[in-house]
């Protein structure tokens, strides 16, 4: 199976293991992998940087029942389904 540059990268709840190899790369080096950087100031000492940006799953659940007409996700209830 071909992989995109767009194509999800999912953790499945594993913070420390095998799934995350890679992940630490494409998140800090985002146009080097096709993805769309997050500029941002979140860091210790407040300097401006690029990344990936992190969604979890539930955060935009595409069933039905669980996003309003918003686009807006009940994280509690989405949460429920995964």
């Amino acid at each position: 199976m071909d992989k995109k540059p767009h194509d999800n990268i999912t953790t499945g709840g594993d913070d420390r293991g095998s799934a995350l190899i890679g992940l630490r790369d494409l998140y800090y080096a985002p146009r080097e992998h096709n993805i769309l950087p997050f500029r941002h100031r979140f860091t210790a000492d407040g300097s401006e940087v690029l990344t990936g940006y992190f969604l979890p799953a539930y955060s935009l659940l595409w069933e039905q029942g669980y996003m309003d007409s918003r686009g807006w996700c009940d994280p509690e209830k989405a949460r429920e389904y995964y």
